[in-house]
């Protein structure tokens, strides 16, 4: 965060979407196996692998919207408060809002499948 613009910092960055995203592919990919019987791994994991995957992504996501909503803050205080850039503003915070919903779901279904593995 603080080395991102840095030229090292972007080599980070880099390095951190590119395991995240390949994680997210690995995890829904083995996940899918899983689920059609081509591994020996029990459904209720194979599921488990796939709300981790939906939690990964929605962290990123989280960082997308995050990284749109504080791009409009230099905008807003240039140019002071327009229609189109609160609706922007609110657009991105419900995304971001809705975002983190399906975090929290994600992890409460991990949650509840660790506990009671079905």
């Amino acid at each position: 965060h603080r080395l991102r613009k840095l030229p090292r910092g972007r080599k980070w960055i880099l390095l951190d979407m590119t395991v995240r995203y390949t994680l997210i592919l690995i995890l829904i990919a083995y996940a899918l196996t899983a689920a059609v019987g081509e591994t020996h791994v029990p459904s209720w994991l194979a599921w488990k692998l796939a709300l981790f995957a939906g939690a990964i992504a929605s962290g990123l996501g989280i960082r997308i919207w995050l990284i749109r909503l504080y791009r409009s803050w230099p905008r807003l205080k240039a140019e002071g408060s327009t229609r189109e850039l609160e609706h922007e503003v609110k657009y991105v915070y419900v995304m971001a809002t809705a975002t983190l919903g399906m975090l929290w779901i994600c992890i409460a279904g991990i949650t509840l499948l660790s506990v009671f593995k079905p």
